[in-house]
């Protein structure tokens, strides 16, 4: 509940700077240190799919933990434009992230894929026994 409530936040503030965007031509700066990407779940009897959007971000700057039954999504976006002179528009969001998705207490910990392609994060969560305790996936960079 309280994801589907940041969703429903975050959609709001989208729609916010998309009226300002239209009114002024511009997107109001960030206020906030840390952000976090949009994601895509999809579920199947087979398995739980997550999909991230991290364009831009290091796959070597990002960790996948399954710890329990939440998958934690941590890394960060670094800002490569800082010498290029004073910023017209603003809209990408840099820095550190973390992303928490609850999942069903029933998955496969020991199977659980990652792979990062073009500029997302595609992570495979087989359906199962019950999982335990926290485990590190590693992400595959084809």
């Amino acid at each position: 509940m309280a994801n589907e409530r940041l969703t429903e936040l975050d959609k709001m503030r989208r729609e916010m700077e998309h009226l300002f965007y239209h009114l002024f031509g511009s997107t109001p700066a960030r206020r906030s240190e840390r952000w976090y990407p949009l994601a895509d779940v999809y579920v199947t009897d087979q398995a739980i799919t997550v999909r991230l959007e991290v364009a831009g971000a290091d796959p070597e700057e990002l960790s996948v933990t399954l710890e329990g039954d939440r998958l934690v999504v941590r890394g960060v976006r670094q800002e490569g434009y800082k010498e290029r002179g004073s910023y017209y528009q603003t809209e990408i969001e840099y820095g550190e992230f973390e992303r928490v998705i609850p999942l069903s207490p029933q998955v496969d910990a020991d199977g659980v894929t990652a792979q990062y392609r073009h500029g997302f994060l595609d992570i495979t969560i087989p359906r199962g026994r019950r999982g335990s305790g926290v485990k590190t996936v590693k992400i595959e960079n084809p």
